[in-house]
């Protein structure tokens, strides 16, 4: 397993197309390229997950225990008429419950359930959170979540990589 922007956007992909909320098509690794294709009208009534920019940092006892923590934000938002606050309400609560399916799925991939995705399986329930999102400028109301993976890492110095 390699905790970095591509397996993870693959892993999420994975779990976008599977929902029946979601589907194919549905997934965007950037706020741009989000922006870009809502411009589409084929997209500008469908419920879509947008992954966040992901981070990471280091942790050991020692140098031979490093430890790579990613943290992984994805959002799920729905179209919301501006200025309609119930609405936007029952959208941002529909949103947060896909966003529980979606960590269901994850929980159950870190539990080694059959043939799953090992990329999840350091996930942990401890550190997730959440918060509801309003976009006035794209018209669209959701929920977020962040969670964090981790792996060990291998920081030996390979000198061949190395002119002196």
């Amino acid at each position: 397993m390699s905790l970095n922007l591509s397996s993870i956007t693959a892993a999420l992909t994975d779990l976008c197309e599977k929902h029946t909320s979601l589907g194919a098509d549905r997934f965007f690794r950037f706020d741009q390229e989000f922006s870009e294709i809502m411009a589409s009208p084929s997209l500008a009534d469908k419920t879509v997950m947008l992954m966040q920019p992901i981070s990471s940092y280091f942790t050991g006892q020692n140098e031979a225990q490093p430890y790579k923590h990613v943290r992984v934000e994805f959002s799920i938002l729905t179209p919301s008429t501006v200025g309609d606050y119930d609405e936007a309400e029952t959208d941002i609560n529909a949103c947060e419950q896909i966003g529980l399916d979606i960590l269901a799925r994850i929980r159950h991939y870190s539990q080694n359930f059959g043939n799953t995705p090992t990329i999840f399986k350091t996930f942990d329930f401890v550190n997730i959170q959440g918060y509801p999102i309003l976009l006035s400028d794209d018209n669209r109301a959701g929920y977020s979540y962040t969670f964090e993976l981790y792996e060990f890492v291998d920081l030996s110095l390979n000198l061949s990589k190395w002119t002196s």
